[in-house]
């Protein structure tokens, strides 16, 4: 997860509290997620929403 948050630059705890659904994400923050998983937003939120 460290390599994650610092690939996206969103800081680890913000990241974990993202992914354990303690957080709900900004768009800024969801753009960034994408950008280090090397897909656009619209792909990324495909995922969740399928």
């Amino acid at each position: 997860m460290i390599e994650l948050a610092e690939k996206c630059g969103i800081d680890r705890t913000v990241l974990y509290r993202i992914e354990t659904g303690k957080l709900s994400p900004r768009l800024s923050q969801v753009e960034k997620l994408a950008a280090g998983f090397e897909v656009n937003v619209m792909e990324l939120l495909e995922e969740v929403f399928v």
